[in-house]
């Protein structure tokens, strides 16, 4: 196992450990108490149950060694990846990384190309090729509403249409799930 641990001045402080296999652990400890331990690992069923043994010692701890933490541990639940996780690049510039589970629909329009997988974690996603970026549907929905009030022609919004404002300022109106032919 290498370490390599860095102390800031006035910042806190930070390690890393890494495995023969790939699995790591990133340790951060702010000057205000703030203490979080981001483990990542390769395993099967048998090491999955000695990580989470590892997490309730490591939650424990913390406990013990504060003096008040009523309420002030806070453990997320446990992803796990599978073959096809991808990284995207969100509408926004950041980069996310998401489990795919199935392609929704892949079709093209006469602008772009436009793709809806489907993640357990974000739910449907909007990728569209023409320019690269990744909208998550169900955040997309609310924001995408008020738009359509601005728009001068009769289109009522459900939650079975998506739109999308493209770099040309074009709008896209797909249906993401659709009905099936009569």
């Amino acid at each position: 196992m290498t370490q390599s641990a860095h102390t800031r001045q006035d910042h806190g402080y930070s390690a890393t450990y890494i495995k023969k296999k790939g699995s790591f652990a990133h340790l951060r400890i702010y000057p205000l108490g703030l203490v979080l331990l981001d483990l990542q690992s390769y395993h099967g069923d048998a090491e999955g149950k000695e990580v989470d043994s590892l997490l309730n010692k490591v939650e424990e701890r913390i406990k013990e060694s504060s003096q008040d933490t009523t309420g002030r541990v806070k453990r997320f639940h446990q992803s796990s990846r599978r073959d096809h996780w991808q990284v995207l690049a969100a509408a926004d510039g950041r980069l996310v990384e998401c489990d795919i589970d199935e392609g929704v629909s892949d079709e093209d329009s006469p602008y772009q190309n436009i793709k809806i997988p489907h993640s357990k974690q974000f739910g449907n996603i909007l990728i569209l090729s023409g320019d690269g970026n990744c909208v998550n549907l169900t955040e997309a929905l609310s924001l995408y509403e008020e738009q359509l009030g601005h728009l001068y022609c009769p289109v009522e919004f459900s939650k079975e249409i998506v739109c999308v404002p493209s770099y040309l300022e074009l709008w896209v109106f797909y249906t993401v799930w659709k009905k099936a032919k009569p």
